[in-house]
């Protein structure tokens, strides 16, 4: 059966706490896990630092959002920002909402 989706979002209270390792990490890497079995692109939601990207992306989250990237903006500054390639690594917005970018291990 296909999903009527595209993606799948990891919580950021998964990510927070993922650092501590054990359960929360096991967590996330059976949701990149599911994800991938479904063919599904995965976003991961509140990366605040470098080893959480670099860890998301070595158990194959593609893409992320959080306070690492920037914070809050407006709809012209986050078009600003993407534009003149504010994004701390390559990437490319999420095509529904633009509100991730997408993790890039060459970095």
């Amino acid at each position: 059966q296909k999903f009527p989706l595209d993606y799948l979002k990891i919580d950021r209270s998964f990510i927070s706490e993922m650092e501590k390792g054990g359960e929360n990490e096991e967590i996330v890497r059976t949701i990149i896990a599911l994800a991938d079995a479904l063919k599904l692109k995965v976003i991961a939601e509140g990366i605040e630092t470098e080893h959480q990207s670099e860890r998301l992306n070595s158990l194959g989250c593609e893409f992320g959002q959080g306070f690492l990237f920037s914070r809050p903006l407006t709809v012209q500054d986050a078009e600003s920002f993407m534009r003149d390639g504010g994004v701390p690594f390559a990437s490319e917005p999420v095509p529904f909402d633009g509100s991730a970018i997408q993790l890039d291990s060459t970095h």
